[in-house]
């Protein structure tokens, strides 16, 4: 007993039919004016795989650029304050002194 082969050729099979449901094109503002809690979660899930991505690259570096920052920051104003320390001069304002108010006739 034999079973008859059908074959078609692939050109044939008509191409996957794809619906235009708007004309308008998709902008994350339209997504967030139709859907502001959708939005921000697409943001959110973006930046989660960011974080994911890039955070075991960036985190290391980010936290030895920020101690550097502090640790330079503080070299410099110990710096700038001991070059002020060497010629200051402790000054004392006094109060003006009293005077007799019969002596502003004299002058």
């Amino acid at each position: 007993m034999s079973w008859p082969i059908t074959t078609t050729p692939l050109s044939t099979t008509p191409p996957p039919r794809v619906e235009r449901t708007a004309e308008v094109l998709a902008s994350p503002v339209g997504d967030y004016l139709r859907d502001p809690l959708g939005g921000f979660q697409n943001v959110l899930a973006h930046l989660r795989g960011l974080a994911l991505t890039w955070g075991p690259i960036v985190g290391p570096v980010l936290a030895v650029a920020v101690t550097a920052a502090v640790i330079a920051r503080r070299r410099w104003r110990r710096r700038y304050h001991q070059r002020l320390m060497t010629d200051a001069r402790l000054v004392t304002v006094l109060a003006p002194p009293t005077v007799d108010p019969s002596g502003a006739i004299t002058v």
